[in-house]
């Protein structure tokens, strides 16, 4: 077994650790320097890690999970999934920025999770004609714009979603709350499988998990914190998609609402983001384009930032890891550069001394360079 399939079974193995969750996980590996050292520290040192108790401390010395991990990756290998660790440069450039994004993702897709331009598209599972005609004429309008449709392969809006875009060769993913070896609900095999020629699925669940209901709000996290903005089609005033709105609102993304009639309860939601400025108010996909300042005469330009010139090859290293996104947490960007803490809180200190980045509240730093 070679190193990159070592570095994997030990990534698994950590999910896997009762107790330790995407926020404490991170903590973990930055702590520790890396994903291996996590399970070859000591229990003293792994209690000094603010929100690891005793018994957690235990079960990562324990290794039991290493298993199940070994299992878990033979599976996911004959069937074909591909496994995103958080620090790869393939992972979701915008979900990495949230800080409660999974440490892995299991993907059966095309390239296209970080695509220029995501647009998530949600909504009740019970929707009504004006819905559908709605969700059809936006989605059909959008098939010049160079975009990539986000939704979670649920009966209603959901399926139009993906239906829409496949018949426009729209590339677009499903994000679902449950194992990449099964598709739920099984009604909806066909179109996933047609996804997969041009978009795909995407999970946090390993291998034999169930669609359970607590699963849905976490899949719901991930399809707000890995797209753009979130457009709200028709949705009642309580359920998975109003949660998605307001993981969108809390990831500081935009959030898209279509209006719908006083009184129709399969608007209420809808309009309740509109009236209370959490959501912009969209008609059709120029109303998108326009929010999000999508200009289709740009649509192929590829995300890039300046930089500023005469910046060190440590400032550039930092400066990097804020590709596509303007905030970043600390402990990833220790994560990722793999420095002695004191040597890293200099190098910040002199960047931020040079206007080039900020610290935030919630031990985030804001790039501030050109």
């Amino acid at each position: 077994m070679g190193e990159k399939e070592e570095d994997q079974i030990q990534q698994i193995a950590l999910s896997f650790v009762k107790g330790v969750g995407p926020v404490l996980a991170k903590s973990l590996i930055s702590y520790c320097g890396g994903i291996a050292n996590v399970f070859s520290t000591t229990k003293e040192k792994l209690l000094r890690i603010p929100g690891l108790g005793p018994i957690t401390a235990n079960e990562i010395l324990k290794k039991n999970c290493f298993d199940r991990a070994h299992q878990e990756w033979e599976a996911m290998h004959k069937k074909g999934i591909e496994l995103l660790f958080y620090l790869d440069k393939k992972y979701p450039y915008r979900l990495k920025e949230c800080h409660d994004a999974p440490i892995l993702l299991y993907k059966k897709s095309r390239e296209v999770l970080n695509h220029p331009r995501i647009l998530a598209v949600v909504g009740t599972r019970k929707i009504t004609p004006y819905g559908r005609k709605v969700c059809q004429e936006i989605l059909t309008a959008a098939k010049d714009l160079n975009i990539v449709i986000v939704s979670g392969l649920a009966y209603g809006v959901d399926h139009l979603a993906h239906k829409t875009a496949v018949d426009h060769k729209i590339p677009t993913l499903a994000v679902v709350a449950h194992g990449l070896d099964r598709i739920y609900p099984s009604a909806h095999i066909p179109l996933a499988e047609k996804m997969l020629e041009m978009g795909g699925w995407i999970s946090e669940f390993p291998m034999g998990s169930e669609p359970d209901r607590e699963n849905f709000p976490k899949r719901n996290r991930i399809i707000a914190g890995m797209s753009d903005a979130t457009l709200v089609i028709e949705t009642a005033s309580r359920g998975g998609s109003m949660i998605t709105a307001l993981c969108a609102e809390a990831y500081n993304r935009q959030v898209l609402a279509v209006p719908g009639r006083v009184g129709d309860k399969a608007s209420a939601g809808c309009n309740f983001l509109i009236r209370q400025d959490i959501a912009a108010l969209v008609e059709k996909i120029e109303d998108v384009s326009w929010q999000l300042g999508w200009d289709k005469k740009e649509a192929k330009k590829s995300m890039q930032r300046s930089l500023p010139l005469h910046l060190t090859t440590e400032e550039m290293a930092v400066a990097d890891l804020f590709k596509g996104s303007d905030e970043i947490d600390l402990a990833l960007l220790h994560a990722s550069l793999k420095v002695h803490p004191g040597k890293l809180a200099g190098l910040l200190l002199r960047m931020e001394m040079k206007n080039l980045l900020e610290p935030i509240p919630g031990n985030r730093i804001r790039w501030l360079g050109a």
